[in-house]
C-alpha cells in the first residue's frame, strides 16, 4: 500500500492488477486476500476517474458482501459494511455522467429496500446514519436527473421526491448534529440549489442560501471560499428574483471579498474567474437599477403606461445579456444557471 499511501495511483494499478491476476489464478476470487487485493484497486481506479472498471470490480465486491447480510444475524456493523459497499457502487455510476443516472437511482432503491429488511433505524442510531446516507444519495441522484429538456411530469416528480428525501435528512441532522453543523449546512446548501431549479421555487432558494451563507460565515469566516460561492448563488438567485436593490448591497460585499480573497492572477494579470464572475454580477444589477429597476418585476401590470413596459424591456434584456455572456461559477451547484422568465428551462411544479 505504500504506493497508495504516496498517492501514485498509475503506479499502483499497474502494480496492483498484476497482483489480483496472481492472487485469482493461486486462490480464486473469493478468497479473503485476493478481495483485500480489489478493495486497494478499486480505491485506486476512483481516484484515478476510471469509474467504469471500478463499477466492475464494486459488483464483483458486492457479489460476496450480500452474501453475509442473511448469516450476519445480529451483527449490525457488518450488515452496515456489506450495505455501504452497494450504495459505493450508485455513487459510482453517478461519476460516470447522466446514462448512467437511472442505474444509480435503481441501486440506492434496493440500497434502501436492503436497509429496511436488515436495518433497524428507529432503534439504533448507526443504523439510522446508514439509512440517512442512502437517503441523501438518492435525493442528489433525483435531483442529478432533473433536465431542462425532460417531461414536465418527470420533472415535477423527481423534484417533489428529492425534496422530501432532503427534507427527511435535515431534519435528523438538526437533531442529531444540530442545525449549524457542517454536514446539516451541506443539505441545506442542496436543497437552495433543488429549489433554484424549480419555477415558483426562488423564494425557498433564497432563504436556504442566505441560511448556509450565514452559517457558513460564522463558522468559518466571510473570507472563507466556500462561503464566498455560496454568497454568488444566493445573489444569483436574487438577480433571478429580480430582487436588484436588495442584491446590490451583497454583489458589493461579493465583489470586494473576491478581490481581497483571489487577488490578481500573477501570471496574466488579470481578476481570477471567481472575481469576474461576481463583478458581472454586480455589474447587471447596476445597469438594471440605473434602467429604472428595483426590488420586484413580478409581472406588467395591464395599466402599464409603454414608458414603463419600455424600461421593463430594458432591463428583461440586460438580464438575458447577463444570462449569455456570464461564466457560470466554479462551485458545481449553480451549474444549472436559469433565469425565472425562461420558462423552456425551467421546471414546472
Amino acid at each position: 500500500m505504500s504506493l497508495v499511501n504516496a498517492e501514485k495511483f498509475e503506479d499502483a494499478e499497474t502494480m496492483l492488477r498484476s497482483s489480483l491476476c496472481g492472487y485469482l489464478k493461486k486462490h480464486g476470487a473469493a478468497n479473503d486476500e485476493t478481495r483485500d487485493v480489489v478493495r486497494k484497486l478499486t480505491h485506486v481506479l476512483q481516484n484515478l476517474a476510471k469509474h467504469a472498471d471500478a463499477e466492475v470490480f464494486l459488483r464483483s465486491e458486492w457479489h460476496f458482501e450480500k452474501l453475509y447480510l442473511e448469516a450476519a444475524k445480529d451483527d449490525s456493523e457488518r450488515k452496515r459494511t456489506a450495505l455501504a459497499l452497494q450504495l459505493e457502487i450508485a455513487r459510482c455510476c453517478m461519476s460516470q455522467g447522466r446514462s448512467k443516472y437511472a442505474e444509480a437511482e435503481k441501486i440506492c432503491r434496493e440500497n434502501m429496500n436492503l436497509k429496511d429488511k436488515y436495518l433497524a433505524p428507529d432503534n439504533n442510531d448507526d443504523d439510522l446514519v446508514c439509512v440517512l446516507e442512502t437517503v441523501l444519495e438518492l435525493a442528489q441522484t433525483l435531483e442529478a436527473r432533473l433536465h431542462p429538456d425532460g417531461e414536465e411530469g418527470l420533472n415535477a416528480a423527481l423534484l417533489k421526491e428529492a425534496e422530501s428525501n432532503y427534507k427527511r435528512v435535515l431534519a435528523n441532522y438538526e437533531r442529531f448534529l444540530g442545525a449549524d453543523n457542517a454536514k446539516t449546512n451541506s443539505v441545506v446548501q442542496s436543497l437552495a440549489r433543488l429549489y433554484s431549479k424549480s419555477k415558483g421555487r426562488l423564494k425557498d432558494a433564497e432563504k436556504f442560501y442566505r441560511r448556509a451563507w450565514e452559517n457558513l460565515e460564522t463558522a468559518k469566516g466571510e473570507e472563507d471560499k466556500e462561503c464566498l460561492k455560496v454568497l454568488y448563488n444566493l445573489i444569483n438567485v436574487l438577480i433571478r428574483g429580480e430582487k436588484f436593490v436588495e442584491g446590490l448591497g451583497l454583489a458589493k460585499k461579493c465583489v470586494d471579498l473576491n478581490v481581497k480573497v483571489y487577488g490578481v492572477d500573477e501570471q496574466f494579470k488579470v481578476d481570477h474567474k471567481e472575481t469576474k464572475d461576481a463583478k458581472q454580477q454586480l455589474e447587471l444589477i447596476e445597469k438594471v437599477i440605473a434602467a429604472g429597476g428595483g426590488g420586484g418585476l413580478e409581472g406588467e401590470d395591464a395599466n402599464e403606461v409603454d414608458g414603463e413596459r419600455e424600461k421593463r424591456k430594458s432591463q428583461q434584456d440586460l438580464i438575458r445579456e447577463y444570462r449569455t455572456t456570464v461564466q457560470p461559477n466554479t462551485f458545481k451547484n449553480f451549474a444549472d444557471f436559469k433565469f425565472e422568465d425562461e420558462d423552456d428551462l425551467c421546471i414546472n411544479e
